[in-house]
């Protein structure tokens, strides 16, 4: 997990792995966060990217 904090903006990047019976793989997400009343919120999400 890789962290970089701006202020009150926020980006966090991830490797997400997920397996169940019939799906198994791996992906790269990448999460920005602004913090709103003192309280952090995810804004946008993004998947499947290096």
């Amino acid at each position: 997990m890789n962290i970089e904090v701006n202020g009150n903006y926020a980006e966090v990047r991830y490797r997400q792995k997920y397996s169940s019976t019939t799906v198994n793989e791996s992906t790269t997400k990448k999460l920005f966060l602004r913090k709103e009343n003192n309280r952090w919120k995810v804004y946008k999400e993004l998947s499947g990217f290096e």
